[in-house]
């Protein structure tokens, strides 16, 4: 994100540079609070409800306090009318004690739903020692040692791995077009390179045999026998995009 628009909308940790609330000092945002507030509400409830585990995402971590202090800012306003209403009426009903009392509890409840609604950054910290139940989570330690594989190896060669790198392959700027345009990737380095992923895979040395192969270890393994490739059989790739698309907002 940048880092202007960053500082102008959130207010961050002048160590880390995390985002830990809202920028309050910005008149703009002060305006347009109910907008946001609603806003945050509606992201929090729609993502959080169907599973509460999701509290823990950063996002929700700051669209949880800006929600919660817009409740609290309704709730005031709402005790706010309602406690002048009640007032009023008892005044004129001249029970002037109850009145008072009710004026009194009001304005300490009202007031304080208001600060809680001002102070989003007390609502951040109140949630997140919900969160971690107020106990020191202490220092992370794996239950697993460095560099030890996990779960069962699977595979034409169970746990093998196979690598490629061709910094030449792609060629974006970070200025002309986008990283994903035709003109700024050499798709035929990209064709080389997955062709000798294929190939270090099954331990063969070329493209034709490594798919013979993978197919007739698939077969194999799913009791059709070691045969070879036939019209219409597919192999699906999976490839990792988990960060397509994504930003650093957070």
């Amino acid at each position: 994100m940048n880092t202007k628009i960053k500082k102008w909308f959130f207010k961050t940790c002048p160590k880390s540079g995390r985002i830990v609330g809202i920028n309050k000092k910005n008149v703009v945002l002060k305006i347009c609070f109910p907008l946001f507030g609603l806003a945050a509400l509606i992201w929090f409830l729609i993502r959080v409800v169907p599973k509460p585990s999701r509290i823990e995402y950063p996002c929700q971590q700051i669209a949880a306090p800006i929600a919660f202090s817009f409740v609290a800012f309704i709730s005031s306003t709402l005790v706010g009318f309602g406690t002048w209403k009640r007032f009023k009426l008892l005044w004129h009903s001249r029970r002037f004690y109850m009145g008072v009392s009710v004026l009194a509890v009001g304005i300490l409840l009202s007031g304080t739903l208001y600060i809680m609604s001002v102070d989003n950054s007390l609502m951040g910290q109140v949630i997140r020692k919900q969160i971690d139940n107020g106990t020191d989570m202490g220092r992370f330690v794996p239950i697993d040692a460095p560099n030890t594989p996990m779960g069962v190896a699977r595979g034409i060669h169970p746990g093998r791995v196979a690598w490629a790198h061709d910094p030449k392959a792609a060629a974006w700027d970070g200025k002309r077009g986008l990283y994903s345009d035709p003109d700024n990737n050499s798709q035929t380095r990209v064709d080389d390179m997955m062709e000798g992923v294929i190939i270090a895979l099954t331990r063969q040395n070329t493209i034709d045999k490594a798919w013979d192969e993978l197919f007739r270890t698939f077969n194999y393994k799913k009791g059709k026998g070691a045969i070879k490739y036939k019209k219409g059989e597919k192999i699906a790739i999976k490839i990792n995009l988990n960060d397509n698309g994504g930003t650093n907002i957070i």
